[in-house]
């Protein structure tokens, strides 16, 4: 299976059309990656050559991820396609409006590994957008965010919580928030389902702090509503010892457990373990869903020679 690539642009004048390269999103059939000009470890600032609302600017790369870490999205047509098939980048484009747009970028005849993508991804950043600046911690983080997706899924896969009657992927709720019980939509990665939500599970890069404060928010607002216990709320991180000197990274981390639990993923076997341990026991499963769980809610460039690469 071959590697492609999706270019970001930005378009400052929709009467000149002179659209601006400021991200690269790299899709292969293991793992999806992404990289956004103006990215730091104090969050999302556009280049001030962009001239464009920051705001703008900031909820448009949210909105790019957000649907980048899915994993399956819904195209215009209504059909739900898997990050792992080949047409997820078309419809992944379709995100787009006539300011910020994805179009394609290129194709890699040959298929890359997922512990690969990371640097193919910033070679084709600095070719395609460029900064000027050598990649540091961000580059770090790529790298994180590809091995929490990856850890993510060995965890489900070893705990056996997929082959539950109650598992549901990409999980979305309408959950009351708030005195008036005005019902706010909530995304979640996992969940174990009945009659009402009985634990939660979805990815979280501490590193993120819009990512902490909004599953922090959910958890808190989930547990009010259908009284859940903090061990049924659980983010998935990746951290390593480095990392989790951070001082950010601690702040968040600490902030996640006061409000539910958190299974850092790259302990291997014991988050297996702890996974399995936090779920709730099936006994109050009903017998039909026993028998039917139904449908689910929506739920570098490396050495290659140039006869590897074939622009689109």
């Amino acid at each position: 299976m071959s590697t492609r690539f999706l270019l970001a642009k930005f378009v400052p004048d929709l009467r000149r059309m002179e659209p601006r390269n400021i991200g690269v999103v790299v899709w292969s059939e293991e793992a999806v990656v992404c990289r956004f000009a103006g990215e730091s470890e104090d969050g999302v600032r556009p280049p001030a050559n962009l001239h464009v609302s920051p705001n703008a600017y900031r909820q448009w790369v949210d909105y790019w991820r957000l649907w980048i870490m899915r994993d399956k999205i819904k195209g215009d047509d209504g059909v739900e396609v898997k990050r792992s098939e080949a047409r997820f980048l078309d419809v992944l484009k379709q995100k787009s409006r006539e300011q910020f747009m994805l179009i394609d970028g290129g194709l890699l005849m040959k298929n890359v590994g997922s512990n690969d993508l990371p640097e193919l991804l910033n070679e084709l950043f600095e070719e395609l957008v460029g900064t000027g600046k050598p990649p540091t911690k961000l580059d770090a983080h790529a790298e994180s965010a590809q091995r929490l997706h990856n850890a993510a899924k060995k965890a489900m896969k070893e705990a056996a919580l997929d082959r539950r009657p109650d598992f549901h992927s990409s999980f979305d709720w309408f959950c009351p928030v708030g005195k008036t019980k005005t019902k706010q939509h909530f995304h979640f990665d996992w969940a174990l389902h009945g009659r009402r939500p009985k634990m939660l599970m979805s990815r979280l890069l501490l590193w993120n702090q819009s990512d902490v404060e909004s599953l922090a928010f959910k958890f808190e607002k989930m547990r009010d509503a259908y009284d859940l216990p903090k061990e049924q709320c659980t983010a998935m991180v990746y951290a390593t010892g480095d990392v989790l000197k951070e001082k950010d990274v601690k702040a968040a981390k600490k902030m996640m457990e006061e409000i539910g639990t958190v299974v850092n993923l790259a302990d291997g076997e014991r988050a297996a373990d702890s996974l399995r341990s936090l779920a709730p026991s099936l006994r109050n499963t009903s017998t039909a869903l026993l028998r039917h769980r139904g449908a689910r809610p929506s739920s570098f460039l490396r050495r290659m020679s140039s006869d590897d690469i074939r622009a689109s």
